[in-house]
């Protein structure tokens, strides 16, 4: 990977890794109450309606006063809780990614092209050294690696028996675009965290379906309700999205843009009173997103089987290691392998060594 392209990769995934809000960490605290509760019902009620509260804080605060609001919300949003948790139930557990494990894992060998590859992700990402250093007693960290696997065909040179042959129709399996999400202390930590970042996609795809809504009936264009849903739709994608798929400068360039038209509306924001049928819709929308998760957040599982160069074996009497991998996909965005990891403090270089890196990366961008 060169290295201005693999500067980037690693400068986006410290900014998501470092992107950790109160309101995330009391997220993720009842995400682990409701997964807890299955044998309280009582903590299980009670983490489903602070799921449905923070729903309805994201999408439109108002519908709280619509009678009933609550019990009207709770099977969509339970239903995407139990979907969260059978996505998570089917993510492998973590594996080591290392020095050590690039030569005994299969996996690990086939993600990275080599040790020194698999280095500059991990041991040059700001937010593991942070995350070292404010937690001295952890000998290692939990993150989430999400790549994306891209397959080529190519002409090369294959064995037959003792017959050597050219020209040989190949596959070859790469994976580039690495991102880190993390880190955290254990592995149920990260787990809570991926779910976090799933929910938060499905409270995204609920406000930017209301203000798709909302655009029709708005009295004017720069209306500040409609900008203030568009505005918190993109940030709640952003936030959600850019953990494991790839940052896009669209998407920041919007969100900009709609703070900038927001701040000149002439209207101060607040907290507007809303139309019952506007309310009845938006509600009808949060039941439609999260009644029906499976449509917006999908997981599939791929098996290859690969040799040591990473080239697709077909025949089944060749040698080759069988690789099972786990894609994600989120919204439209393309699926993304996403792997649960254990990355080991002893393979952390100095900090001077990734900042020496980093300013010579930045060197070969001017």
């Amino acid at each position: 990977m060169p290295d201005v392209l693999f500067g980037e990769c690693v400068a986006e995934a410290d900014a998501v890794m470092s992107d950790e809000t109160s309101s995330g960490t009391e997220q993720r605290g009842w995400l682990q109450r409701w997964r807890a509760g299955r044998a309280h019902e009582q903590q299980r009620a009670q983490a489903l309606h602070e799921a449905i509260e923070q729903v309805v804080d994201a999408v439109d605060p108002r519908l709280r006063a619509v009678t009933g609001y609550s019990k009207d919300l709770a099977p969509a949003i339970e239903r995407a809780l139990a979907y969260l948790d059978e996505l998570d139930r089917q993510l492998p557990p973590a594996i080591e990614i290392s020095a050590r494990a690039w030569s005994a894992d299969p996996l690990v060998r086939a993600l990275f092209a080599n040790v020194e590859q698999l280095h500059e992700l991990f041991g040059t990402s700001r937010a593991l050294h942070e995350f070292f250093d404010a937690n001295p007693q952890c000998s290692e960290a939990f993150v989430g690696l999400g790549a994306t696997r891209e397959e080529r065909k190519v002409l090369g040179m294959a064995l037959t028996g003792e017959i050597v042959q050219r020209e040989v129709a190949q596959t070859t399996v790469g994976f580039t675009a690495f991102r880190l999400v993390g880190a955290t202390r254990t592995e149920p930590e990260l787990r809570a965290r991926v779910r976090a970042r799933g929910f938060e996609f499905l409270v995204g795809m609920a406000l930017g379906r209301c203000a798709a809504r909302h655009a029709g009936t708005a009295t004017r264009e720069e209306d500040p309700q409609r900008l203030r849903i568009e505005l918190s739709a993109l940030e709640f994608e952003r936030r959600a999205v850019e953990g494991l798929f790839d940052a896009t400068d669209e998407t920041g360039t919007r969100i900009d843009a709609l703070r900038e038209r927001l701040a000149r509306s002439a209207v101060t924001p607040g907290a507007a009173s809303a139309a019952p049928t506007v309310l009845e819709d938006n509600l009808d929308v949060i039941r439609e997103v999260f009644g029906q998760p499976e449509r917006h957040l999908r997981l599939e599982s791929v098996c290859l089987r690969l040799d040591r160069m990473n080239i697709k074996v077909e025949s089944v009497r060749s040698p080759a290691e069988e690789l099972s991998l786990v894609e994600v996909a989120i919204g439209t965005f393309p699926a993304r392998v996403v792997v649960l990891a254990r990355y080991p403090r002893a393979e952390l270089p100095a900090a001077e060594d990734w900042l020496v890196r980093a300013e010579r990366q930045l060197g070969a961008l001017r």
